[in-house]
């Protein structure tokens, strides 16, 4: 365990992050996912086995830390958490409680693909613009 004493949430009795961490990897050991090769080589039905396991685990139940973690393997995608649909919903007008972690996910994947930009990198550049910190362009 890290000593991060952070919660999942703001919820009253959310387990620390660490904590909910340690229990994903338990959860994907216990469906034969034990390195970045067993996830990058299972079959779709196991991948989605092991996401059901992960998003079980308390304080994980939205997945943006799944999709994070598979983006962390090399498989592409859109960690859609705050900074990334406050960015969508500006960018569609909108305020950032009308926008779903789906919905923002869904837009900068549209984004990406008509672009040509691979969308990790995009996710990642959005990230840092929200965050205040500097963009780089080189992607």
């Amino acid at each position: 365990m890290t000593n991060n004493r952070k919660p999942t949430s703001t919820s009253k009795g959310a387990p620390l992050k660490a904590a909910a961490i340690h229990e994903a990897a338990v959860q994907l050991r216990e469906q034969g996912i034990n390195s970045t090769y067993d996830l990058l080589n299972a079959a779709p039905s196991k991948i989605e086995e092991a996401k059901k396991a992960w998003i079980s685990v308390p304080g994980q139940r939205s997945g943006i830390t799944w999709n994070y973690f598979l983006m962390l393997a090399g498989i592409g995608g859109v960690k859609a958490d705050r900074m990334v649909i406050r960015f969508v919903a500006d960018a569609i007008g909108s305020a950032p409680e009308n926008v779903s972690p789906t919905d923002a996910a869904t837009l900068v994947k549209a984004v990406a693909e008509k672009s040509g930009r691979n969308v990790t990198h995009l996710d990642h550049a959005i990230w840092r613009f929200e965050s205040g910190r500097p963009v780089n362009q080189q992607h």
